[in-house]
């Protein structure tokens, strides 16, 4: 996750069970000052990106309780950072900085209640057709080699083993790079 500095997209899908709060991490690789964690803002169940230590395109409306809702973060270093909230594009902020990479752990579900799927991290901006087509499918869709950078799913064949921190829990995850 190291090699994302310029173009990236952060996908994922979220079932809150219970309200986000400022310490909420849905998904991030981040310490105090680099890299990136989409979190929870601690008002109304919003949420927003987190670039190098700085809040990026907070989401307008909040998180709905017991609801899944795919949820995809992408810009490049120097151009606007886009929120998608169900494949419809809902806020396009301020210009995303080079993301700094970092040694800090991969964060899955930190201090959020509910179950997340289909976490994906991509080493490019991606479309809106594109963003459209994974909330339509129900996953991240497969993009051709070389452009998809990191994708969590226990369903997928096992190609690589890690540990993730989850729930303030150590787990362990299948995933592969496609």
């Amino acid at each position: 996750l190291d090699g994302i500095t310029g173009a990236f997209a952060v996908s994922l899908w979220a079932k809150p069970t219970s309200d986000l709060t400022g310490s909420s991490i849905l998904l991030g690789k981040k310490n105090a000052s680099d890299g990136f964690q989409v979190i929870g803002t601690g008002t109304s169940n919003n949420i927003q990106v987190d670039l190098n230590g700085t809040a990026y395109s907070a989401s307008t409306t909040g998180l709905a309780l017991n609801r899944w809702t795919h949820i995809v973060y992408t810009g490049t270093s120097g151009s606007p950072v886009r929120l998608y909230i169900d494949g419809l594009l809902t806020i396009t902020g301020s210009n995303a900085p080079t993301i700094t990479a970092n040694n800090s752990s991969l964060l899955i579900g930190d201090g959020f209640t509910g179950p997340l799927d289909e976490a994906a991290v991509f080493s490019r901006e991606l479309t809106g057709r594109e963003v459209w087509e994974m909330y339509q499918s129900g996953q991240y869709a497969q993009r051709p080699e070389g452009e998809f950078l990191h994708g969590l799913n226990k369903d997928q064949n096992l190609t690589y083993r890690a540990n993730f921190q989850m729930l303030g829990e150590t787990q362990a995850f299948d995933f592969k790079t496609v």
